[in-house]
């Protein structure tokens, strides 16, 4: 399975569509977000590549915001694990916001899919899906994807 990398401008829903993938397959999601610095014991984990959860759930792994990684030795270990987990059939998901930004080596690992801006039809359908409409009027709902104009992350604040 080819690590996912997932292009678009921030709150388009990257991470979003990430995560509810993840509750469809039942999958237990292993979240880290690119941007903070990648830790000795990050490092370990990614090299012992498991596929199973305590519980049993198999493991995915969502690599956020991939287009700020700094360090040489980072991007190594990461084109290692993605090497890795597409012979054990780990789901990978990394995202971006630019695609330029992205190491080579990273897309040369990667199926790359560009998501778009959403459409205020899209978002209603994101915003009843994620928020039990039960609890929250359609006006409501319709005001949040108005309003949040193509950001998702803005609808549900």
């Amino acid at each position: 399975m080819k690590p996912k990398l997932l292009i678009g401008k921030p709150g388009v829903g990257k991470t979003y569509l990430v995560e509810e993938e993840s509750k469809r397959k039942k999958w237990y999601l292993i979240e880290y977000n690119a941007s903070n610095k990648i830790s000795k014991e990050f490092l370990k984990c990614l090299s012992a590549s498991q596929t199973r959860s305590v519980t049993g759930k198999k493991l995915a792994y969502l690599f956020d915001e991939i287009d700020n990684l700094e360090k040489q030795k980072e991007i190594f270990k990461l084109v290692e694990f993605l090497r890795k987990a597409d012979t054990m059939e780990i789901p990978i998901f990394l995202t971006a916001n630019k695609l330029k930004e992205v190491p080579l080596s990273i897309q040369k690992e990667c199926k790359i899919d560009i998501i778009y801006q959403k459409s205020v039809e899209e978002i209603k359908c994101i915003l009843k899906n994620r928020f039990n409409s039960k609890i929250y009027l359609d006006e409501t709902i319709d005001f949040a994807a108005k309003k949040c104009e193509g950001d998702i992350r803005k609808g549900m604040q």
